[in-house]
């Protein structure tokens, strides 16, 4: 025999091939994201997709987002400033229903979603003027001097939502964030 390392090396992987576990269902397989396969479809190029809309999904977005985000719901004295927000790239509906509850709780008293000027200008157009960090600074609490123009400031702080009482939790500012990318899409 001219190559006796070629040959042990096919056998060893001929056996570990033999070895594998067969009785994995499909749902029972996980991506490396920890999805199962039945949460995952396939597009049409054979890409694969996941239903953001899925209440398993979303469940298991929402386990994986409070171990890499423990501090979700900030209710201590200091918010954390925003720097940057993960748009999805399809608007969830769920998270626009949560927001337009925000919106109706914390922002309606004083804005509408259109560009009309009530007790404090309109909604209509925000989401292309102020970045969404910007907005969720805004009704977190972040101190406006670290994320807001300076001529802008006095204006900002007459927001009920400063008031810390008021101040929405990160959870809730990015529901609202989905709202307003809702309404741009509209």
């Amino acid at each position: 025999m001219r190559h006796p390392f070629t040959l042990s090396l096919f056998l060893l992987l001929f056996v570990a091939c033999q070895n594998e576990p067969k009785n994995n269902t499909s749902s029972d397989r996980q991506s490396p994201n920890g999805m199962t396969e039945q949460q995952i479809t396939r597009n049409d190029d054979g890409q694969a997709q996941i239903d953001l809309n899925n209440p398993d999904v979303q469940a298991a977005i929402r386990e994986k987002m409070s171990k890499l985000k423990p501090n979700a719901n900030n209710k201590s004295s200091q918010p954390i400033l925003i720097k940057g927000v993960n748009l999805n790239p399809v608007i969830n509906q769920q998270m626009v229903l949560k927001g337009q509850q925000v919106y109706q709780t914390k922002c309606a008293r004083c804005h509408n979603m259109n560009d009309k000027t009530f007790n404090a200008s309109g909604f209509a157009g925000i989401i292309d003027q102020k970045s969404p960090a910007f907005v969720m600074n805004m009704v977190t609490g972040v101190p406006l001097n670290e994320f807001a123009p300076g001529n802008q400031i006095a204006t900002l702080e007459k927001c009920w939502t400063r008031a810390k009482a008021n101040w929405l939790d990160i959870i809730e500012a990015r529901d609202f964030v989905e709202l307003l990318l809702s309404q741009k899409i509209q």
